[in-house]
This record gives structure tokens, sequence and C-alpha cells, in this order.
């Protein structure tokens, strides 16, 4: 079959009549295939389908403007806010309130392990008096070591690497502010006192130094 005036034409001479003009066009695959737009009643609710894309793309409070648009860019609900300056500050106060809830969580998770993991730094042995035990001068890396490989399950207790760290810093935090009362006895004149207090922390940081130093040497 070929096509002549609009109609298609069969080679015994019969073919479809043109089509008519004035009628609308036929939308093409590509229009049938792209998504309606997306209508909202109001402001309030079109912030909250487009705050609840960001969700569904697992959007946190470390992604930045560039980086939702190249992920949300295609998504319908992109456009749920008319404007670019409506999009970013959604986007903004989305990271805000992601804060906020990050924040609740990891206090949460915190309050939730704090005691089993002083309960277990407390029985690998804390303070000038334990040769082996925990000393407030340690380092991160020096006490994540221990608690990983002495108290493996309490390790697994946080949900991450950063709530670790912050239990083991308070907990030596803390154990810092015990030493600084209980390491000079009363009767213990004030230069002897300001002796001590200038000499203790350099023999802490050596102490330290050379731990670092054996540990890097094996």
């Amino acid at each position: 079959m070929t096509a002549q005036n609009g109609a298609l034409v069969a080679s015994g001479g019969y073919g479809l009549p043109a089509r008519p003009s004035g009628l609308p066009q036929i939308p093409t695959a590509a229009a049938l295939a792209a998504p309606a737009p997306v209508v909202f009643d109001t402001p309030q609710e079109a912030e909250r389908a487009f705050k609840g894309m960001l969700k569904d793309l697992g959007v946190n409070s470390t992604w930045t403007w560039e980086m939702v648009m190249k992920e949300a860019i295609t998504d319908p609900l992109y456009k749920a806010l008319k404007t670019i300056s409506e999009r970013k500050s959604a986007f903004e106060s989305y990271v805000r309130e992601t804060k906020e809830e990050e924040k609740a969580e990891r206090e949460k998770s915190l309050n939730k392990c704090r005691k089993e993991w002083n309960k277990a730094m407390e029985k690998i042995g804390g303070g000038l008096a334990y040769e082996d035990g925990v000393k407030s001068w340690w380092s991160w890396d020096r006490g994540r070591k221990v608690m990983s490989e002495k108290c493996p399950e309490v390790w697994k207790g946080p949900r991450n690497y950063e709530e670790r760290k912050i239990l083991f810093d308070d907990f030596i935090s803390s154990l810092r502010q015990k030493e600084e009362v209980s390491f000079v006895p009363l009767a213990v004149s004030s230069p002897c006192k300001r002796y001590i207090q200038l000499t203790r922390r350099p023999l802490c940081r050596l102490a330290n130094e050379n731990y670092e130093a054996r540990t890097w040497t094996n």
C-alpha cells in the first residue's frame, strides 16, 4: 500500500478515505507515555508531597540540593512545587527536620546502650590504679581495639561508628573528672598540687605515645 494525498491506496485502486481537516492531532507515543501533571489543592499539600518524595528517594541531612536535583528531576512529584525557589526552600526545611529526627534517634540509641557500654569498660578496668585498665589518656584508636576484642557483644550494640565513639569519649571524660577529684590528697600543700598538675598530663601523654609506638612497631 502507498500513501497518496493523505489516503492509503492499495495496488488495485481501492483505498481508505483521507483524514478530514480540522480534527485534533493524534497524541504521539512520547506524549502518551509522559505522566500527567500532579495538582494539589493547597501549597501545604504540595510541600508535603515534595518532602514525601525526598524521603522515598532516601534523602538525608548530608545531601546537597544539587544531589537532589540529579535524583529527583524526573520524578512527577518534583513539580509538585512550581518554582525552583519553592523546591529548594522545601528541601532546606526537610533537612532541618531530618537533622532533628536523627538527633532524637541517636540520643535514644545512646541512652539504650550507655549502661551496658559503661559497665563493660568498667569491667576492663579504669583509672591510674589499674595497670591494664582503661586510662583517661587513652586514644579512640586504642579504646576501639580493646572494646571490639574484649567486649564484642557490647561493641555491636550502638548503631554505628559515631555512636561508639560518643560513648567512649563520654566514659573517658567522666574518668578524667573522677581522677581530677581523687588524684591529689587534701593534705598536700598548694605548691605540691601545682607541681603534680603540671607534670601529670605530660606523663599521661608519654604513656599513650609509648603504647602507640609499640602498636605501630608490632
